[in-house]
């Protein structure tokens, strides 16, 4: 090694040294809701960049048992940087405990196929490893917080949707054998590890209708799971399956995700007609479930942020609205009439909502999907927790000024520019460039999405350091109905920045069909001060339609896809 290297070397650990003997900042926990738009960011000052150092604030216990849970399920799908990083511990700090909430839910998803009944995959599309839930629980624990782990098959390749519900074998006990060997084997790896880890309830299974009726081999399967584990344990059947479960005796709690539908007949429902139906529907699981002589979890409820949710069962609505005033209207009702309908004998142990994530911008005014974060349905759920005072929504943001545009690196403008082209990692969506659909831009390029979680890549040729400039920038137009349209950019060792949900970043209105729509993303967003871990070095960007809904063929359209540097 030379003496220059050596040199450097003594210089980078004698900094290191005097970094370390500094005093650490501790984090409090934010007294407001810090709702973020663009336009609030741009006058943001810069004490107020988020930090990234996460200082746990020790908690003396954690919350009684004897405690109502007001839980928030915690999970990413594979759309942020994950629940075991530093972004999911700022997530839990600043965004769910915040609201009151004393749990969080874990999960695990997994995946087997309808015929090898022999063989189920767990911890993948950025799932928690057996170590990463043993650190959450860690962090969670440390600051006050309970956790409960959910680990079950929730893709079932062959069933009808792909979807436990539909998973039966029917008399054919052979079959059934074979599922619950395997089941019981994978299920006996996270009962180890909630035992390690000292889970505080662990959720055994759930929507597996098909299954419910196997009672001997649920009594089993919870026998060998008690030997491992000695904490609480619960099963989440259906709002209307929970009557086939003839073994709720053998678990803690008797556990129900509260999708009951309808809520109302119009997609404007009113408050009477929604209060109505919650009343009936908790009379009905109450009445129901009474001889068990058991406390409910409603171990999962939530609503998407679409027009009609409150009419039909999540997942499936088409075509798909914007509507997160809907969304709240079903919150606040459910609270309501929760609060007439009572608890003083305890009959209910409490609740998880779902869902929230690790990423900053999952979410907003502009999100489809089920997390309330940032939207009317987050007030609600404070108040009744007992959270925090949120501070007002955000308005809509705002056009970058064009008299502080200086830099534009360009990526589409008319054709491909700076040696982008189309990647090879795009599903079914298809992709090609061609006239403006109403005349007004010229040259775009029209993407056509066949299947959910389809979309487009765009590679470019020279690798782009995100942190020189401040905005990404495009325009969007969408003629059929409203894309839940996210992006994000991917390393050059296939890093994955958190994804963005572009109809947050829409220029003063919101998603209009059959029109073009600016939209600017302050990157900053992404590579918040003090936080170098994040990649910045880019090679690709991604736009993908996701959930909500049954995704059918549809067509949307991108325009002057570019980066921007602003003068200050």
């Amino acid at each position: 090694m030379k003496r220059t290297r050596i040199s450097k070397v003594l210089l980078f650990l004698l900094l290191v040294m005097i970094v370390a003997c500094q005093p650490a900042k501790s984090l409090s926990p934010p007294s407001t809701l810090a709702i973020t738009s663009t336009a609030a960011f741009l006058t943001a000052s810069p004490t107020e960049t988020p930090t990234s150092t996460v200082t746990i604030i020790p908690s003396p216990t954690l919350a009684p048992e004897t405690d109502l849970i007001k839980g928030a399920w915690f999970t990413d799908w594979g759309l942020g940087p994950g629940v075991d990083t530093l972004d999911g511990r700022e997530a839990i700090t600043k965004n769910i405990v915040p609201l009151g909430a004393n749990w969080i839910a874990l999960q695990v998803p997994c995946q087997m196929n309808v015929d090898e009944p022999s063989e189920i995959i767990c911890n993948y599309n950025n799932s928690l490893s057996l170590s990463g839930i043993k650190n959450v629980t860690k962090f969670a624990h440390s600051i006050g917080v309970r956790v409960a782990l959910f680990s079950f098959p929730l893709d079932v390749v062959g069933a009808i949707g792909n979807w436990s519900a539909n998973l039966n074998y029917g008399s054919d006990q052979e079959k059934w054998s074979v599922y619950f060997d395997t089941y019981t084997r994978n299920l006996l790896t996270y009962a180890n590890v909630a035992e390690d880890a000292n889970i505080d309830l662990l959720i055994i299974g759930g929507e597996q209708t098909g299954a419910q009726p196997q009672e001997a081999h649920w009594r089993t399967l919870i026998g060998e799971v008690r030997s491992i584990y000695h904490g609480k344990i619960t099963y989440e059947a259906w709002c209307d399956t929970f009557d086939n479960v003839k073994w709720w005796d053998a678990v803690d709690y008797i556990g129900i995700n509260f999708y009951c539908f309808p809520l109302a007949n119009s997609s404007k429902p009113s408050d009477e007609e929604v209060k109505a139906n919650y009343l009936k529907f908790l009379k009905m699981v109450r009445n129901g479930t009474s001889n068990w002589n058991k406390q409910i979890i409603f171990t999962e409820i939530g609503y998407e942020s679409i027009g009609g949710v409150s009419q039909i069962v999540p997942f499936g609505l088409t075509p798909v609205k914007l509507n997160v005033e809907e969304q709240g209207t079903l919150v606040r009702n459910f609270f309501e009439a929760l609060k007439e309908f009572g608890n003083d004998d305890k009959w209910l142990k409490g609740l998880f909502w779902y869902n929230f994530t690790s990423s900053p911008l999952l979410g907003g005014m502009g999100d489809l999907n089920f997390n309330p974060h940032n939207k009317p349905a987050e007030i609600y759920i404070r108040a009744f927790y007992k959270g925090q005072e949120p501070d007002p929504l955000p308005a809509l943001p705002t056009q970058v000024d064009e008299n502080l545009l200086k830099i534009s690196y360009w990526i589409f403008n008319d054709k491909l520019e700076n040696g982008t082209v189309f990647g090879p990692w795009a599903g079914n969506g298809l992709e090609e460039i061609v006239d403006d659909p109403i005349n007004e831009r010229g040259k775009v390029i029209r993407v056509k999405i066949l299947n959910q979680w389809d979309g487009i890549d765009l590679q470019m040729l020279n690798v782009i350091n995100l942190r020189e400039y401040d905005f990404l920038e495009m325009y969007l137009y969408a003629p059929q109905y409203e894309p839940n349209l996210d992006m994000t950019f991917s390393g050059k060792f296939e890093e994955i920045v958190p994804f963005v949900y572009l109809r947050n970043f829409i220029d003063h209105e919101p998603l209009v069909d059959g029109k073009w729509h600016r939209i600017s993303v302050p990157l900053k967003l992404l590579y918040p001060e003090g936080r170098p871990d994040k990649i910045s070095e880019i090679t690709s960007m991604v736009f993908l339609h996701m959930w909500p809904g049954e995704a059918k063929p549809l067509s949307f359209y991108l325009d002057d896809i570019r980066l921007v540097k602003t003068s200050k």
